[in-house]
């Protein structure tokens, strides 16, 4: 092999699967140069991982992509389980209340493609042909060792930082010796995407519980095509090689439906699944995200959204250390956030899975008969749409989360809008709204002075902090004083990370609400239905400062200067280690 001059790059990220593109595009977005390294000669051709969530489709929103992914795919609206004819469960993802109450049926080989076409907008590539070697930590920098395919050479980069996105069998992971705890299920199954000459909607989900094992159909955007997969239970004897025959006769032995034809197949396969997490996401300045982290099963179409979600969580991190904004102890709420996550998820799939493969004949009655009633009730319903969806994903406990509720003993007894206090009513809404660790939720209001309809998440796009800034429901001249010497403070302490949003609960600005003397770009969003202070508990006079991935990271009903700042230096400017 011939050896290539050495060279070097601020971040190497190893593997261009959807989550390498995100990480790639988050990075380059915010003004930091990375390579991307494939080694594979091109994208993905076949459909593999299908299944888009809410959460992510408002990541695409947020990276400006989305309407490329909406106009390609799918949008499943529904799920049905059911045994023979009869249907034991039925799933309506409009009752979600997101911007996309709904899974967006892609293929992956579409995702990539699209979000590759981002990326060289910004004038990102991917390096095929790149095979990683080895790597090798040395003081503050990752050597890795690259061959490049199509000759045999070998690349030597010295990188600040490298980012393992390499999938499940990573090299990147392997070569720090990390150990990727699990097991692998017994069942084998047989998967394919075909045509169907049927007229079940598609914009559904369809699955059947059958002795012999689990059979799902899931639409496809092309034409009358469709994705089958059914769980063969062994025997002894392996599962058959899937193919059209194997997937008619299952197909009908399962549904029922004699009557519907298989045909035009685009791709066969037989696959086992895995339930594994690596014990750590992070070792020095090498990094671990999506299937090089954690795989699981299948079901409930998690993994590809949360690779995806790995790296839109890192990537803005990464960029406030490699940029000088932030001490390197943020990395590390990198893996304290993550990990959770991942194992959550390896948890609930399991248990999903366990849910439809069971064979055990008691089991499957208590499922059929008394389990499926509790799934069809509306509270149940909700809180599986929501986990599906991954918009129940929370960081809590991490150390970027803190609340401020004041003191009970600053309240009055009822409210009274002709002053600015909070009363015990107000302090209530205010625990009960989205708090430290939440996905900050959508909202509509009036842009002033354009009156035009802006939701939060249009506000908020882009790559800074947004600190929204509610007025309340009392309209005082000392409340708007407040607020702008506030403004005018955090633009000055915070500089250009934050944009502020002053939110007021009115058709007009108040005259009292001298708009001129601000100092900073912000923007003022009229609420005159009061539904923004409604969702965010903002009764009383409140702030929340929204991270760069859309999670709330502060929050407090009192808009101080204290404790904000406080947090902000503690959280992003520290050179001592963050804690929880």
């Amino acid at each position: 092999m011939r050896q290539l001059l050495n060279s070097t790059t601020n971040l190497l990220i190893v593997g261009a699967g959807p989550t390498g593109l995100t990480m790639a595009h988050e990075l380059l977005r915010r003004g930091i140069a990375c390579r991307l390294i494939e080694q594979k000669d091109t994208l993905a051709q076949t459909s593999r991982a299908i299944g888009i969530h809410s959460r992510t489709l408002e990541i695409f929103e947020a990276m400006g992509v989305v309407e490329a992914f909406l106009s390609q795919g799918v949008q499943i609206t529904g799920g049905n389980v059911y045994d023979g004819g009869k249907t034991l469960l039925r799933l309506d993802f409009q009752h979600l209340d997101a911007p996309y109450p709904y899974i967006l049926s892609l293929p992956q080989s579409k995702t990539e493609q699209n979000l590759l076409a981002r990326l060289r907008s910004l004038r990102g590539e991917v390096e095929f042909s790149r095979q990683l070697l080895a790597l090798q930590q040395e003081n503050d920098t990752v050597v890795a060792q690259v061959k490049h395919t199509h000759d045999d050479s070998v690349e030597k980069i010295q990188a600040d930082w490298v980012i393992g996105c390499d999938g499940a069998r990573s090299q990147v992971r392997e070569s720090l010796n990390l150990t990727f705890e699990g097991s692998t299920y017994e069942e084998e199954f047989v998967q394919a995407d075909v045509n169907l000459d049927w007229k079940k909607s598609r914009q559904e989900i369809h699955v059947w519980l059958h002795e012999s094992g689990p059979f799902a159909v899931f639409p496809l955007p092309d034409g009358e095509q469709w994705r089958l997969i059914a769980g063969i239970v062994d025997s002894g004897r392996g599962a058959p090689e899937a193919s059209v025959e194997v997937l008619q006769r299952i197909f009908q032995e399962r549904t029922g439906d004699n009557q519907t034809t298989i045909s035009n197949p685009t791709w066969l396969s037989n696959f086992k699944i895995h339930r594994r997490i690596v014990n750590h996401y992070r070792q020095g300045r090498i990094f671990l995200a999506g299937d090089a982290a954690h795989i699981h099963s299948p079901v409930g179409a998690q993994g590809m959204n949360t690779g995806i979600q790995d790296a839109y969580n890192l990537a803005w991190k990464l960029a406030m250390v490699i940029t000088g904004d932030s001490s390197p102890s943020l990395l590390d709420t990198y893996e304290t956030e993550r990990h959770p996550i991942a194992q959550s998820v390896l948890t609930g799939t399991h248990a999903s899975t366990q849910f439809i493969t069971t064979q055990n004949p008691a089991i499957r009655l208590i499922r059929d008969q008394l389990l499926t009633q509790l799934l069809n009730l509306g509270m149940i319903q909700t809180f599986m749409l929501k986990r599906i969806a991954e918009l129940d994903i929370h960081y809590h406990n991490s150390p970027l989360s803190q609340n401020h509720y004041g003191s009970l003993a600053k309240s009055t007894l009822l409210p009274d809008r002709t002053q600015e206090t909070p009363s015990l009513q107000d302090r209530i809404s205010f625990h009960a709204a989205p708090k430290a660790g939440d996905r900050a939720p959508q909202g509509f209001g009036l842009h002033y002075p354009s009156y035009r309809q802006i939701s939060l998440f249009e506000a908020f796009r882009g790559t800074q902090f947004n600190l929204l800034l509610f007025d309340g429901l009392a309209q005082t001249a000392e409340g708007y004083t407040r607020l702008l010497e506030l403004a005018n403070q955090m633009e000055s302490s915070l500089g250009t990370q934050v944009r502020l949003h002053l939110v007021v609960a009115a058709l007009e600005p108040p005259f009292d609400l001298n708009w001129s003397d601000l100092n900073w770009h912000g923007s003022l969003i009229l609420d005159p239905q009061q539904e923004l202070h409604q969702q965010y508990g903002a009764a009383a006079e409140s702030l929340y400062l929204i991270r760069p991935d859309g999670y709330i990271g502060f929050r407090s009903q009192s808009v101080e200067a204290e404790p904000l700042l406080p947090y902000w230096r503690n959280s992003f400017q520290s050179n001592t280690p963050i804690h929880a």
